[in-house]
């Protein structure tokens, strides 16, 4: 999870542009080195200082940077974003209808083309017979049940961090349907599902109003909403959670104290911190001489201190608007918190997991020993034979883990 949002957030940052008449909208799309494709608006706007741009990456939230410098020199055209340690150099076509250029970030360059025009968010999920909504304080949140058996053993499915949506597709990379994938495996087993999208996420997206009111907690509250929903349409006694890396997390906090919840499955669960989870992720991916700043900040973060000047290596992850959610994220014991719980509980972890370790999954079976821990060989954060996962799909599904994780649950109902 961390290495691979790291890798998607950190390269991605901003873009600001001019052109033979700059003012309004343009886009473009970095095209990055693991496959995924970000698309990003560039609003241009003529002020008393100048030119500004505001930029928006229209797929992840629609969250938004602050411009930099804008220069132009006749057809050349460059720009400067000295907080995100990035820079821009582009130069107009002779008609004036396209900006080609690179975008370089922290000594990494990409090639970026803008054009003229206004983009909207991809459409990721196409509608199912029974797709639903829920009301919360804040805005509706939208779901699919996959009906299977009589639907008195049913469960909800809990996406990971990151922009994916409830079938595992992102904007930024496509995605590999990977939930989909999991809700379909277990229909055939004759267990009904329920999957969602995160508020902020997809159909859910503008139930997050401010990303800044966003915790850890929220996204528990909203799985025990899911839940209790699903036990109400389907008239199970109780119902199971299934949490993808992060979303493991979430549904142990669903679970704590909450009698509509027969057990947990976790694949990929973070066991250690989740500010472990991202000291080993920046030690890879940072140059040594900006560690020492990446980890005080991470410390601060765990301490429940917020960091408003941040290195530009960290400001795409960790921005002043997510600051407070990372730190009711940091605040939590994974572990300690699956020792609490009294429900079964099912510890699924993949060894060619590059995001999230197998020593968090032993952390997690050492908090309960009663729990019963399966080691995937071969198997990565997708859920796939990472042998045989290109990393955007259509790779199937690792061999028999719908078929543990129905059996787990059979067994334990």
């Amino acid at each position: 999870m961390f290495r691979r949002l790291l890798l998607l957030l950190g390269l991605l940052l901003p873009l600001p542009a001019t052109a033979q008449t700059l003012a309004g909208d343009w886009n473009g799309t970095l095209e990055l080195p693991n496959g995924a494709h970000l698309r990003t608006l560039f609003q241009f706007h003529d002020t008393r200082a100048g030119l500004q741009v505001t930029l928006v990456h229209v797929d992840l939230r629609g969250e938004t940077f602050p411009p930099g410098s804008v220069t132009r020199d006749g057809k050349n055209l460059t720009i400067a974003v000295p907080a995100l340690n990035a820079s821009y150099q582009g130069a107009f076509s002779d008609d004036g209808k396209t900006i080609t250029g690179t975008w370089t970030q922290s000594g990494k360059s990409l090639p970026l083309s803008l054009a003229p025009g206004r983009i909207t968010a991809l459409v990721l999920h196409q509608p199912e017979p029974d797709d639903l909504t829920i009301k919360t304080s804040t805005g509706i949140l939208a779901g699919t049940i996959l009906k299977a058996g009589d639907g008195k053993l049913a469960a909800v499915i809990i996406t990971g961090a990151g922009p994916a949506n409830r079938d595992g597709n992102s904007p930024v990379n496509g995605g590999s349907g990977t939930y989909r994938d999991i809700a379909q495996g277990l229909a055939a087993q004759g267990i009904t599902t329920l999957r969602f999208d995160k508020r902020g996420v997809g159909q859910s997206a503008a139930a997050m109003r401010r990303e800044d009111d966003l915790r850890i907690e929220t996204y528990g509250d909203d799985t025990k909403a899911w839940a209790a929903e699903l036990k109400r349409r389907t008239g199970a006694s109780c119902v199971w959670l299934v949490g993808h890396s992060e979303g493991a997390f979430i549904a142990e906090l669903a679970a704590d104290g909450n009698p509509d919840i027969c057990g947990i499955v976790t694949l990929a669960g973070v066991g250690r911190g989740f500010d472990v989870g991202w000291r080993e992720a920046m030690e890879h991916v940072v140059p040594p001489d900006q560690l020492p700043s990446v980890i005080a900040v991470l410390d601060s973060l765990k301490a429940g201190q917020a960091v408003p000047n941040l290195p530009p290596v960290m400001m795409g992850a960790f921005r002043p608007s997510i600051q407070a959610y990372m730190i009711s994220e940091f605040a939590q014991d994974p572990a300690a918190l699956l020792h609490k719980l009294k429900v079964p509980v099912l510890i699924m972890q993949g060894d060619a997991d590059t995001n999230v370790s197998v020593a968090d999954a032993k952390a997690l079976a050492a908090a309960r020993p009663d729990a019963t821990l399966k080691i995937m060989p071969g198997v990565n954060h997708s859920q796939r034979i990472a042998k045989d996962d290109p990393g955007r799909g259509p790779a199937a599904l690792a061999p028999g883990i719908t078929e543990t994780i129905a059996q787990f649950m059979k067994a334990h109902t």
